[in-house]
């Protein structure tokens, strides 16, 4: 975090239960990280963020404006692989949120632990991008 804030790229880093979903759309930039429990349900921690994000009042432009990122923590050899980090992408989307890297999906299951490779290569185009962002 520290190397981030080095580049001038200032940082917040909050457990979502932490986070107030309502103040979502005043962000520039979100980098979530969330994993999946049991049968791809979400953590008791993103439990009351899911549950506001899921609200039928909100619209197609709440998030206009918004960049994000998603990585998930997950364990192949569940059925419902990183489910939560699919969900979570695909609501950011419909809310009008902007990707800014293609979501990344961890693997338990990997050798190496979880598979940070395609991240570790797009990573600094996230940083690029949260640099210019209007807020910097």
């Amino acid at each position: 975090m520290h190397w981030m804030q080095r580049r001038s790229c200032p940082v917040a880093l909050l457990s979502i239960d932490c986070f107030n979903a309502g103040s979502l759309p005043h962000e520039d930039n979100v980098i979530f990280v969330v994993s999946t429990t049991g049968q791809g349900d979400t953590s008791d921690s993103m439990k009351a963020f899911w549950k506001f994000l899921l609200q039928r009042n909100l619209n197609q432009w709440w998030l206009k404006g918004v960049h994000y990122a998603v990585f998930g923590l997950g364990d192949s050899g569940y059925q419902k692989y990183n489910f939560v980090a699919g969900k979570l992408d695909k609501r950011l989307l419909d809310l009008g949120a902007v990707a800014i890297v293609e979501r990344g999906l961890g693997d338990d299951q990997h050798p190496l632990g979880f598979i940070l490779e395609r991240w570790r290569i797009t990573f600094p185009m996230l940083i690029k991008m949260l640099q210019r962002s209007p807020s910097n």
